[in-house]
């Protein structure tokens, strides 16, 4: 009985060995796979960083462009309200002109007015003699 249990305790041991070496065989597949898989890691890593300087260099140029882009926009604007500041000084001239013309004329108007009354009373006096 004891041969039997050894012959037992032999081929338990073996077939343990047995898959002890196709699990080591297995173990060094994976390890490939985790080398490969790190390789490419390494190689995602590499093109991400040259992504993210691209990137970082391309938002740069946009914000240099936009920065310039604003100061353009800043800079016609305030001439284009100075213009228009200028332009309203001058309508404001033009239109005191206009309206010291009118007076002018309403001046002269009444005074025709009168000189037409004056005239009409001195033709009645005369008519009237």
């Amino acid at each position: 009985m004891i041969v039997l249990m050894d012959s037992e305790v032999i081929t338990v041991l073996r077939e343990i060995r047995d898959e002890s070496k196709q699990t080591n065989l297995r173990l060094e597949s994976l390890e490939g796979r985790v080398e490969q898989t790190n390789l490419r890691l390494e190689s995602l890593e590499g093109r991400f960083e040259f992504l993210e300087k691209r990137l970082s260099h391309g938002l740069e140029g946009i914000k240099t462009t936009l920065v310039e882009s604003i100061d353009l926009l800043t800079r016609q604007q305030t001439e284009s309200e100075l213009r228009l500041a200028s332009e309203v000084v001058s309508l404001a001239d033009v239109t005191r002109e206009v309206r010291d013309l009118l007076s002018g004329r309403l001046d002269d108007h009444r005074m025709v007015l009168e000189h037409e009354e004056r005239l009409k009373s001195i033709e009645n006096r005369i008519a009237g003699r």
